[in-house]
């Protein structure tokens, strides 16, 4: 049962006669939450909860007075979005591009960009200049992540490269990097999740928040929550569409033991599958990061995946009546 961290508003249902002396008997009650955000109070939000005992001021007492440290505290997402269809910068450095025996030096950026369609796309500056790069799969290797990627260029300079002017572009499938295989806790990011009134959690602001979600498969836990949540990004999100990083989600399992990737990774295209039911569009989890018992990042996962944009009320919404109606008659009458 959720406790929320509130003051009561209403008062208590008169206790029926039928329950004996003694007994427990439903109560129900109502409670207002209000949100609070580096120091903005923002609107109450009242939701409905029951809960059991013998008198009602049983119920105030063990619920207004509940202890506000006891809250679960909020999920922290590992990157997110500043605006609406941003790119999320996920690497930065030294690379090396390797294509046809051939290896070209230089710098690059790894970004998990949403336009013109969501990808993890890579921007490299090479410093060779020692051959054409042809517009076909190539090789990055990235000394600081130990790993190497395969990468499907995209976009290449003809001739010998400006190191400044003329970058080489493309898409990254997948990058994994660190420690997959002995993890406690994998964090991942949903994009374009609506929002929904859930458990109360502490929020990094001293507040409260209720945006937590849990799901329960075996012995797996899946922990979401909302990251823009009643926030002014959100709303233009709602208006104008399009791509916004919106819930953080943890995976473990339940008793604590340490799993590999390959381990859970059915049970996240299951989630993929579910949450794009909910949602009436496609979604799924990205930029996941494998935890430690400390919750220190021991490996990253960057795929590309299918996430659908989000639309606004206008473009999703049917035909009008009238519309539907003319076109019927003019297709009789013709």
């Amino acid at each position: 049962m959720a406790i929320l961290a509130g003051d009561l508003a209403t008062s208590w249902r008169p206790p029926r006669s039928d329950f004996p002396q003694g007994r427990f008997r439903p109560v129900y009650a109502s409670a207002t939450i209000r949100s609070i955000d580096s120091g903005d109070m923002r609107h109450p939000q009242t939701c409905q909860y029951r809960a059991l005992s013998t008198r009602g001021q049983h119920l105030e007492r063990r619920y207004s007075g509940r202890v506000f440290a006891q809250l679960p505290v909020e999920l922290k997402p590992e990157y997110n979005t500043a605006e609406i269809n941003d790119p999320i910068v996920l690497h930065e450095g030294g690379m090396e591009l390797v294509q046809d025996g051939k290896s070209w030096h230089g710098t690059g950026i790894i970004r998990f960009e949403w336009l013109p369609f969501s990808r993890v796309a890579a921007r490299f500056h090479p410093s060779d200049q020692n051959g054409h790069i042809e517009l076909k799969t190539a090789t990055i290797r990235i000394a600081a992540l130990k790993t190497e990627a395969d990468f499907n260029v995209s976009r290449a300079p003809w001739a010998y490269p400006d190191p400044a002017a003329d970058p080489v572009e493309g898409i990254l499938r997948q990058v994994t990097c660190g420690d997959l295989t002995a993890c406690v806790c994998l964090r991942f990011h949903i994009p374009n999740l609506p929002q929904w009134i859930g458990d109360p959690v502490r929020t990094q602001g001293g507040g409260s928040a209720l945006k937590r979600f849990l799901l329960r498969h075996g012995d797996w836990d899946v922990t979401l929550d909302a990251i823009k949540f009643e926030s002014r990004d959100y709303q233009i999100l709602k208006q104008t569409g399009g791509y916004l990083l919106t819930h953080v989600g943890t995976l473990a399992r339940r008793d604590g033991a340490p799993f590999s990737f390959a381990e859970c990774e059915p049970l996240l295209e299951c989630l993929s599958y579910f949450l794009s039911f909910c949602r009436g569009a496609w979604t799924l989890p990205i930029l996941v990061s494998a935890e430690d018992s400390q919750g220190q990042v021991i490996g990253r996962r960057w795929t590309t995946g299918l996430v659908d944009r989000r639309k606004t009320p206008e473009r999703s919404r049917p035909c009008p009546r009238s519309s539907r109606s003319g076109h019927s008659r003019r297709a009789v009458h013709s």
